[in-house]
């Protein structure tokens, strides 16, 4: 999707998330971190009792971060492991006499080896 709409607009999600949430949180972490000595989850109700939830966001994002990467972690770790095979299982058959990219990579290898992917909730 990033690459259809021409890359940079990936951008501007990134510098927004980062001016307002990463920057405030890392400023909360480190200096009133160092100022208000107590847990993270009591650190943000010391500054104003309503951001209590602030910490649970916190563990729910670094939740579904680390479940997201895991993910890509496991298949890049399959993708490495398969190009030590003799005959590379994304390529296409006659893939070293092809003439253009469409010919030369086997687009179902990831859907169906590596997801798995189904034709149904019932399969």
């Amino acid at each position: 999707m990033v690459y259809k709409n021409g890359g940079a607009v990936f951008l501007i999600p990134y510098f927004c998330a980062l001016i307002f949430i990463a920057v405030p949180m890392y400023f909360i972490e480190t200096a009133f971190g160092q100022l208000i000595v107590c847990k993270l989850h009591q650190r943000y109700a010391i500054i104003k009792p309503h951001w209590w939830a602030v910490a649970v966001c916190q563990v729910m994002i670094c939740f579904a971060t680390c479940i997201y990467y895991i993910t890509l972690m496991a298949w890049s770790f399959s993708f490495f492991f398969d190009a030590f095979k003799s005959q590379l299982p994304w390529m296409n058959e006659g893939a070293e006499a092809a003439t253009s990219a469409e010919n030369l990579w086997n687009e179902d290898f990831f859907y169906e080896d590596t997801l798995h992917v189904s034709s149904g909730i019932a399969n």
